[in-house]
């Protein structure tokens, strides 16, 4: 069994998935070999990616985070490219509801939607006969205490069919996963070139290490 890998991930989450998928293919792009390990102390996406809502979006209060949140969104969009695996999102859009009270707060969310808009990302507010029509008048309208936005581009993914890609991916890939692995001390070896990783598995070597 190979115990010697370039980078040792360590978690099996989305982002631990997408770490070492992404390293992988760079390093596996001239040789078959397995040079990234995931490290999972239960099972992939046992953790928070398994309580994850599965909704997709963009819009935030902060601009940054909002501008890296629609970059993160495009890459889920085309995850084939990066991950080798297609995965098809619901696409239902999202409504916001904001504190119509005439003063500050209702400022602060018109403000939000001219910002996003200058970022590229859509966002705008809806009257009450709009967000009716999108929600089929499931929802309870209070115009007066309240104001409406419509993200239109927000996605709805499966965790479950997401989970199931995942191990695909990882597979397509050949990135090595070790479940039900806990890491229990890291030690470096002479010189400080390579760290060992030990787990209740047994010792790992690993020239990079990623938490």
């Amino acid at each position: 069994m190979n115990n010697i890998y370039h980078t040792i991930v360590i978690g099996g989450g989305c982002l631990g998935v997408a770490s070492a998928v992404s390293l992988a293919r760079k390093l596996n792009s001239n040789t078959n070999a397995q040079n990234v390990c995931i490290l999972e102390k239960s099972v992939l996406a046992g953790g928070i990616s398994s309580r994850h809502s599965g909704i997709i979006r963009s819009a935030n209060a902060s601009i940054q985070a909002a501008t890296f949140a629609e970059e993160a969104n495009d890459m889920w969009r085309n995850i084939q490219q990066y991950w080798g695996v297609d995965i098809k999102p619901e696409k239902p859009g999202a409504i916001w509801i904001a504190r119509n009270d005439k003063k500050e707060s209702a400022k602060t969310w018109i403000d939000l939607e001219k910002n996003l808009k200058k970022n590229g990302i859509n966002f705008t507010k809806i009257s009450s006969k709009e967000i009716k029509s999108l929600t089929n008048n499931l929802i309870r309208i209070d115009e007066e205490n309240e104001i409406y936005f419509h993200e239109p581009n927000a996605m709805l993914f499966d965790p479950i069919k997401v989970r199931n890609k995942m191990y695909s991916a990882l597979e397509i890939n050949n990135v090595k996963l070790k479940e039900n692995t806990r890491v229990i001390d890291f030690e470096l070896q002479p010189r400080n070139k390579i760290k060992k990783i030990r787990t209740n598995q047994g010792s790992i070597f690993a020239e990079n290490i990623i938490n």
